[in-house]
């Protein structure tokens, strides 16, 4: 992308995501005036559900900024107000040259995770400086799309940190650490390559991961829960492969349920909690190849 006007760091996206909270809080008191070329800037996104400990009050912010949902002023809960005010912050969406670092942390085992739709010479070098220089880092590349219901579709460019397993409601040292080296030297990229310093490999290819789809919980006709995530894949997110016959759920009655797709996959966000209500036990995950060289500027 074209040079970058500002950066907002967003954290409190969902209000029983603490981690995040508290580092933009503190980054708020910690980065100094003019230490970049550009602006940095930090923002709650979600206060009212960070005060009650809630991931949100009546919708799940981070659903709710597609163009259709911002410009229907019929909807007035708490977080499609927020989300009009966030997007005129951050935006307007479509309209701006900014760049976002949403910060987020999954009760799933899933490391140290970058999540981005965007796949541009930009993104991919920055991504690639990221990861020499933190410790096991996974790249996701999340479904693009031209209107995105996510809080990171505002800005032109932008990616989200997942990090976990972390609890609900809870703080751990080395995810906010690592959270924090990792927004240093993200912003370490942006520097160098608006003062010249740095050019872009065109050459480039990054190793990643990409959806391959949501697996259903099993249900009974009223979309009862028959079942729990098998022990054999709990914890395994991007670890371990399945293929068809492989035990993915474990009955109530103790009987295993099997995979039954062609193919071997990874998984991820395996029984995220926030996922109960979307009925989605994981993902199916195909391991990528990008290359900057395929894909336009």
């Amino acid at each position: 992308m074209n040079n970058i006007a500002k950066v907002f760091i967003v954290g409190g996206t969902h209000g029983n995501e603490k981690i995040g909270a508290y580092l933009v809080n503190n980054l708020s008191k910690e980065l100094v005036k003019n230490q970049y070329s550009f602006p940095v800037e930090t923002i709650i996104a979600n206060p009212k559900a960070l005060r009650r400990k809630e991931r949100y009050i009546d919708a799940d912010l981070n659903r709710l900024f597609k163009t259709s949902e911002l410009e229907d002023l019929d909807k007035s809960t708490y977080e499609h107000e927020r989300a009009r005010v966030i997007n005129n912050i951050l935006g307007p969406k479509g309209d701006n040259n900014n760049f976002m670092i949403d910060l987020h942390t999954t009760n799933s085992n899933m490391g140290l995770t970058i999540m981005t739709p965007h796949r541009s010479p930009f993104k991919l070098n920055m991504l690639y400086y990221i990861a020499q220089r933190v410790d096991n880092v996974n790249i996701y590349f999340s479904k693009a799309s031209v209107d995105r219901p996510s809080l990171n579709s505002v800005t032109k460019g932008s990616f989200l940190i997942e990090v976990g397993g972390v609890a609900n409601n809870t703080l751990k040292a080395d995810v906010y650490f690592s959270m924090k080296e990792l927004i240093h030297y993200a912003l370490e990229f942006i520097e160098k390559h608006q003062i010249g310093e740095l050019e872009l490999d065109m050459n480039l290819e990054l190793e990643g991961y990409q959806s391959a789809g949501p697996i259903p919980y099993p249900t009974d006709e009223n979309g009862e829960l028959l079942g729990m995530i098998h022990p054999d894949i709990q914890d395994q997110d991007l670890k371990k492969f399945i293929k068809k016959g492989d035990p993915i759920f474990k009955l109530f009655t103790g009987e295993d349920v099997l995979f039954d797709r062609e193919g071997e996959y990874l998984m991820a966000f395996i029984n995220e909690s926030a996922y109960y209500v979307e009925n989605v036990a994981f993902y199916l995950i195909d391991e990528v190849k990008v290359s900057a060289s395929e894909i336009m500027p």
